[in-house]
């Protein structure tokens, strides 16, 4: 591959990133990582309908966890695996396919989430 195809290629979260970040946050902070991918290659019109799915998926899967069950594994990590996994499979493979890009650093997102989740620890450390 030439420099100049190298240089070309877009920059874009791989799908591992998607799913972490979808199960470590939730399935909306995935779609919003997905987003910027979608944006990056210039189908920004895909964006809404791509959060439009992680609000919904959001909300249906965890009524249904909370009516079911209280455990946390099940009612937060499970339907945030199965939301990150339908966005980096599926959803990838209807807009990227085999799209040739250069992997993008994590390092913005991972400094959102751990400053997310520094707010939480701080909120309940303080509140108590």
């Amino acid at each position: 591959m030439t420099e100049d195809a190298y240089e070309q290629r877009p920059k874009l979260y791989n799908q591992a990133t998607i799913i972490i970040f979808s199960i470590l946050l939730s399935t909306f902070f995935g779609g919003i990582i997905y987003s910027q991918n979608l944006s990056a290659i210039g189908n920004r019109k895909q964006i809404t309908p791509v959060l439009v799915f992680c609000i919904i998926w959001n909300i249906v899967l965890f009524k249904l966890a909370h009516r079911y069950t209280d455990n946390f594994i099940l009612s937060f990590i499970l339907p945030n695996i199965m939301g990150g996994l339908m966005l980096s499979i599926f959803f990838w493979k209807h807009h990227f396919g085999d799209l040739d890009f250069k992997v993008r650093s994590v390092w913005i997102p991972l400094a959102i989430l751990l400053l997310i989740y520094g707010l939480f620890v701080g909120l309940r450390f303080f509140g108590n």
